[in-house]
């Protein structure tokens, strides 16, 4: 009997992996008889790190063997091309096939959109990184991983390269609305609300560069929707994160506190988080220009 064809690719990237995600789930659908295990390697930014990724792959090629050995091969994606080229001397090394998703996409579309003076300097871009789109999309991951570190409170106090703040009760669809911002480039935190005593107002106020948006939601919603989480993990639901009167005792809390801050306030309880993100990017323009 004939073994099914197996696969090991490696998503190789300086990133959080979102393009080459995208490329894996379709690769993997469009190939649905082969069996294609990925390997996940994201923010690889060193050479030290390259290297562990090839032995990796040397090993892993070393243990197969057989009718089922299997095929090892690498797409990467980095905004940093001078790693993304160590990758590829490497891999020319150990002998793994490796084909690159941005330099071949951009090499292919420059060749229609080369405009004139660089046809007439000659001047050629790095793997059109020092264009609009690499200068776009580097500005997309920085935002992503400083979304990512400032996600539910962590580093709080470091607030300073924020575009955005987001503060609210939990389960107000901080983190979604976070992420979803970063993707399109924004930086943002998000805080929690906890008490008044959590937050330096004054620090907060003298974030001159940064939207202040406070997020706010029906308590009956966000019963509803705290005793749905608790059920989902299994958890008991009958607790003070679920009682309506200490629900309502928060929101109109962080509603006082917002009127400190003298912030934005979006009420989240029928809108879904691209309704959301696309007020506060809307808010953001008219406040800062965009």
């Amino acid at each position: 009997m004939r073994q099914e064809k197996i696969v090991n690719l490696h998503l190789v990237c300086d990133s959080t992996g979102e393009v080459l995600g995208s490329i894996s789930r379709f690769v993997s659908n469009l190939f649905a008889k082969a069996e294609i295990k990925e390997y996940f390697w994201y923010l690889t930014k060193t050479r030290r790190q390259v290297d562990d990724i090839t032995t990796t792959i040397s090993r892993l090629r070393s243990e197969g063997g057989g009718e089922n050995e299997a095929d090892n091969i690498i797409i990467s994606c980095f905004a940093v091309s001078d790693i993304e080229d160590y990758l590829i001397q490497s891999c020319k090394m150990h002998k793994i096939a490796i084909k690159s998703a941005t330099k071949n996409l951009v090499n292919f579309v420059g060749l229609f959109c080369k405009n004139e003076e660089e046809q007439a300097t000659g001047k050629k871009t790095d793997n059109g990184l020092d264009s609009d789109f690499g200068k776009n999309y580097l500005n997309r991951i920085e935002a992503i991983e400083y979304t990512i570190a400032h996600d539910d409170g962590n580093l709080h106090h470091d607030l300073d390269e924020a575009d955005i703040l987001l503060i609210g009760p939990s389960r107000t669809s901080k983190t979604p609305v976070s992420v979803y911002l970063s993707y399109r480039g924004f930086k943002v935190a998000n805080i929690p609300f906890v008490s008044e005593d959590h937050f330096d107002v004054e620090y907060i106020k003298s974030l001159k560069k940064t939207l202040i948006v406070g997020l706010t939601i029906n308590p009956e919603r966000l019963e509803n929707i705290r005793k749905t989480r608790l059920q989902h993990i299994g958890s008991d639901s009958q607790t003070s994160y679920t009682d309506i009167m200490q629900i309502e005792d928060e929101v109109k809390k962080s509603k006082r506190l917002f009127a400190k801050l003298n912030c934005f306030v979006i009420d989240v309880t029928q809108k879904s988080v691209e309704e959301t993100c696309a007020y506060i990017t809307t808010l953001h323009n008219k406040t800062f220009g965009g």
